[in-house]
């Protein structure tokens, strides 16, 4: 019988007498310490037993955790219940932040909620807009209520500069606090990641910006997108990530807009990478729009499915993985992704690299 690492978490002595007093009358256990087991655990943590491990716990692996598992139970909640985030989540971000012995990129990677992929996979039959709304407002939640300290965070990480791992964590941290302030959607916040494009001297700051930016309706967003494609026209692997990052855009017009991409002087149909990084990305890193309540999302795809079919059948095959989940969405949009499965099959010389994998997600 293997044995699993299992250790009790407790308060630590030097909390003060407040944090005692708050102790669990039972220990709470940490489990499979040092990442040591590859195994889905199930136990019934709460909501206040995870933000404790957040905070305490001294296995930093399940301190991230812990925290992906709380994010996790707040927005199926929020799902369910249509119900606001409880302020317990807020709490212990806060205590998070302002954790002076947790290294800046285990507290960045911390902050990051599961994406809306992982939500979707904690549901029989997942709604994507649900799933996206709830995700947008707990950040917009975290953003208002935490953006005193992430403001003091981004402005002491400034000026991070260097290769060393300590600068590297600096900058993490400090876009991950960008990313966040940008919920909230004002001049302010805008002007701040609009600076930081301007002024960054490294790819990972321009490009973060240019990230956050894209989310944002507005002229600073035209004008970093502008001025990237000006600044790296002729690097090829660099234009892949501005391709992206419009592809992976929650901006409403961003299928329109992805179409008008795909005339660009720099975009191939026939380069693999051209394609993973425009439609691919639109197609897996957008939940969103992809999942489009009209269904327009799984028509672009399955229509470009046909196109690079006949092109190069090994990126079609990859491409139309994205339209397998069918069964696993809510009945609407599952029916309309059945429907361009069907078209696909349908389709006269279809090669078999994607009759394969269409014919069985069909069964």
């Amino acid at each position: 019988m293997a044995v699993l690492p299992v250790q009790t978490c407790e308060y630590p002595i030097c909390a003060g007498s407040a944090n005692r007093a708050r102790r669990p009358r039972t220990p709470l256990p940490s489990l499979l310490r040092g990442f040591s087991a590859p195994v889905e655990l199930d136990f019934a943590y709460s909501a206040e037993d995870l933000a404790f491990l957040m905070q305490y716990d001294s296995d930093s692996f399940n301190r991230w955790a812990a925290a992906q598992q709380l994010a996790k139970h707040t927005l199926i909640s929020m799902i369910e219940t249509d119900a606001m985030p409880d302020a317990t989540i807020y709490q212990a971000f806060a205590s998070l932040l302002a954790d002076v012995n947790l290294d800046d990129a285990l507290k960045a990677e911390t902050l990051i909620l599961p994406s809306e992929s992982d939500i979707a996979e904690c549901f029989d039959y997942a709604d994507p807009a649900k799933i996206h709304t709830a995700r947008e407002k707990l950040r917009h939640g975290l953003a208002k209520a935490l953006h005193s300290d992430l403001e003091a965070i981004y402005m002491q990480r400034m000026f991070a500069k260097g290769l060393d791992d300590k600068a590297m964590q600096q900058r993490k941290l400090k876009n991950v606090c960008l990313s966040y302030l940008s919920k909230l959607q004002d001049g302010q916040r805008i002007a701040l990641a609009y600076k930081q494009f301007q002024t960054a001297d490294n790819m990972t700051d321009q490009y973060a910006a240019l990230v956050v930016l894209s989310h944002c309706d507005c002229d600073e967003r035209i004008k970093a997108l502008q001025s990237f494609e000006k600044q790296w026209l002729h690097e090829t692997n660099v234009m892949d990530k501005w391709f992206a990052v419009q592809a992976m855009s929650s901006l409403p017009h961003t299928l329109e807009h992805v179409k008008t991409l795909m005339q660009h002087e720099k975009f191939d149909m026939k380069n693999p990478n051209k394609v993973r990084a425009l439609i691919s990305s639109f197609a897996l890193r957008n939940p969103a729009l992809f999942h489009a309540e009209d269904g327009s999302g799984y028509v672009f795809v399955a229509e470009q499915v046909v196109i690079l079919d006949a092109l190069n059948p090994q990126v079609a095959s990859r491409l139309v993985r994205a339209l397998m989940n069918w069964k696993r969405l809510e009945p609407k949009r599952g029916a309309l992704m059945r429907s361009q499965l069907e078209l696909i099959a349908d389709t006269k010389g279809l090669s078999g690299d994607v009759f394969e994998i269409v014919s069985k997600s069909l069964a």
